[in-house]
């Protein structure tokens, strides 16, 4: 069986992720490892090169959280009854603002550092420890939000 060589888990051929560049094949757990893979050693697959496919940066989560964030805080300036919720959303801000990043920074790093197909291989045990790991990952994974909201309450 050949191995990943970005993550070196052991892959099997038949449901790998492949890549194929200048007739060489490169099998991976994931696209995640196969695009970090092309990123790292600059491929091309298929002889073709590659175009970008990030994503749009308006369909990023957290570009939306913030963008209707400080759209609640504009309206707040205009509309009355919305003072009191305003005073109260800067006030948690004031008091976790630390935390909240301490959490999104040490959830980033999780989930760049750690592919979700480890996660996944640990969740999927029929077990009772299943469980518990469950919880304790969901804890640190930053896909979760919960997660960083537990990180950063811990650390405040």
């Amino acid at each position: 069986m050949p191995e990943d060589p970005i993550c070196g888990m052991q892959v099997n051929e038949n449901n790998a992720v492949r890549l194929n560049s200048k007739g060489q094949y490169y099998y991976f757990c994931s696209t995640r490892c196969k695009e970090k893979f092309i990123q790292q050693q600059g491929l091309q697959e298929g002889g073709t090169c590659l175009s970008a496919t990030g994503r749009p940066f308006f369909k990023n989560r957290l570009f939306i959280l913030f963008f209707l964030s400080g759209l609640f805080l504009a309206a707040s300036l205009y509309i009355p009854f919305l003072l009191p919720p305003r005073q109260i959303f800067l006030s948690y801000l004031k008091t976790l603002w630390r935390a909240i990043l301490l959490g999104l920074f040490l959830g980033g790093i999780i989930d760049y550092y750690i592919p979700q197909e480890y996660i996944s291989r640990i969740l999927a045990q029929k077990r009772a420890a299943s469980i518990f790991n469950a919880v304790f990952l969901g804890f640190l994974m930053s896909a979760c939000s919960h997660g960083i909201l537990a990180l950063s309450i811990q650390f405040t």
